[in-house]
C-alpha cells in the first residue's frame, strides 16, 4: 500500500503532465540529466617571490633621474667669497628713533569682562505679553449683519428704463448657416 505522500507526488505528476506544456517539460527533462561538456579545471597555485618595482626602468620612467645642475660660473664665484656675518647682518637692519608711540586700542569700543553682552543677553529674555484674543463671535455677527443688510439691497442695473439703451446689429457673413 502506498503512503500518502507517495500518492499526493503521483498525484502531481498526473496533474503536471496533463495541465503543462509537453514542450516544456521535456525541455526540463533532458536539462535535469544533461551531462556538463566541459569541465573546468582547478587553478593551480604557484609560490613564487613577488615583484618588486622599484626600479624606474620598471615603470618605463628611466628619464627621472639625479642630475648635477649646472650653475652659472658668476654663481660659483659669488658663492666662493667670504663675507664676514657682521655685515650680513647689518644689510637689512632698520634704523629707528628711540620714540615711545602710544598704543591704539584695536577694538574701538571696549567693553570689560562683556557687561553690555551680558545686559542684551538678560534683555532678549524677557519675552513680549501674549496677545489677548478676542471672541471672534462678535466678529462673525458683524459679518453676518453686513451680508444680510447687502442681500436686503434690491438689485439696480446699469441704466435706468428711461435711459437710452445702444443698437446692437447684427451682421451676417454669406455662406454661414444661422
Amino acid at each position: 500500500m502506498a503512503s500518502a505522500d507517495e500518492t499526493d507526488e503521483l498525484r502531481g505528476r498526473h496533474a503536471i503532465a496533463a495541465l503543462g506544456d509537453t514542450r516544456l517539460l521535456d525541455a526540463l527533462e533532458r536539462r535535469k540529466h544533461e551531462v556538463p561538456i566541459r569541465e573546468l579545471a582547478p587553478l593551480g597555485l604557484y609560490a613564487r617571490e613577488p615583484a618588486l618595482h622599484v626600479e624606474p626602468a620598471d615603470w618605463g620612467a628611466g628619464f627621472l633621474a639625479v642630475r648635477e645642475r649646472d650653475l652659472p660660473s658668476q654663481l660659483y664665484s659669488d658663492l666662493k667669497q667670504l663675507t664676514p656675518q657682521a655685515s650680513l647682518r647689518d644689510l637689512y637692519r632698520p634704523v629707528r628713533a628711540s620714540v615711545w608711540h602710544e598704543r591704539e586700542p584695536m577694538v574701538p569700543d571696549w567693553d570689560p569682562a562683556g557687561r553690555r553682552a551680558f545686559a542684551e543677553a538678560r534683555a532678549a529674555q524677557a519675552r513680549p505679553p501674549v496677545p489677548k484674543l478676542a471672541p471672534i463671535a462678535s466678529e462673525v455677527a458683524a459679518e453676518q449683519t453686513r451680508r444680510r443688510a447687502f442681500l436686503r439691497e434690491p438689485w439696480q442695473p446699469l441704466l435706468s428704463d428711461e435711459e437710452p439703451r445702444r443698437s446692437v446689429e447684427v451682421v451676417r457673413e454669406p455662406g454661414l448657416l444661422v
